[in-house]
């Protein structure tokens, strides 16, 4: 389960269900190359804090709609993100994708979407 709060008051916020394949983690670290006056090269790594996390879920429409709106109604806010950890950040901005997938199971009326966003922020 993954819970978003908006940040400092955390009174709003939306649970999704887990993603379908964990979450892709990534850190914004980067190698520095440099050359000397004297000809030689040194590198260094220049590390950070700031973890990107992208998600891939399946949703129903009706909790698509509802993930949508909450996007676009707190678009640049700041979050607290729980998914197996807990991180304050926001949503990359653009990056939330909502692709009709195909009817539910058998006998179900809900159509199912698939959708992806990214989050970007520092684990607390």
């Amino acid at each position: 389960m993954i819970t978003i709060l908006k940040y400092p008051e955390l009174t709003s916020g939306i649970l999704l269900p887990s993603p379908d394949w964990s979450d892709s983690k990534s850190l914004n670290n980067a190698v520095k190359i440099h050359r000397s006056l004297d000809g030689g090269y040194w590198t260094y790594i220049k590390t950070s804090n700031i973890i990107q996390l992208d998600f891939q879920l399946t949703l129903t429409d009706v909790k698509a709609e509802e993930l949508a709106a909450y996007y676009m109604a707190n678009a640049g806010n700041l979050f607290t993100l729980t998914w197996l950890s807990t991180y304050l950040g926001t949503f990359v901005q653009g990056a939330l994708v909502l692709e009709n997938n195909r009817r539910g199971a058998t006998g179900c009326t809900q159509e199912t979407v698939s959708c992806s966003f990214a989050f970007i922020g520092v684990e607390q």
